[in-house]
């Protein structure tokens, strides 16, 4: 699964390219996204990683 500004890159070659990040991100933190300096809050990449477990395990 990847975040929709990559995603859009294999939507023409895949069924499977999803268009969601499960990072609630801030205005700022968007910002930052791909830019000089890329970054993000821990407790924003914590949330994101518990998102994945929870998703994993239900599988």
């Amino acid at each position: 699964m990847m975040a929709a500004s990559d995603s859009r890159h294999f939507a023409r070659i895949s069924d499977f390219a999803y268009r969601f990040s499960p990072f609630e991100m801030s205005t700022e933190e968007r910002g930052a996204l791909h830019a000089k300096n890329e970054r993000m809050h821990v407790a924003t990449l914590l949330r994101g990683v518990e998102f994945y477990t929870r998703l994993i395990a239900a599988m």
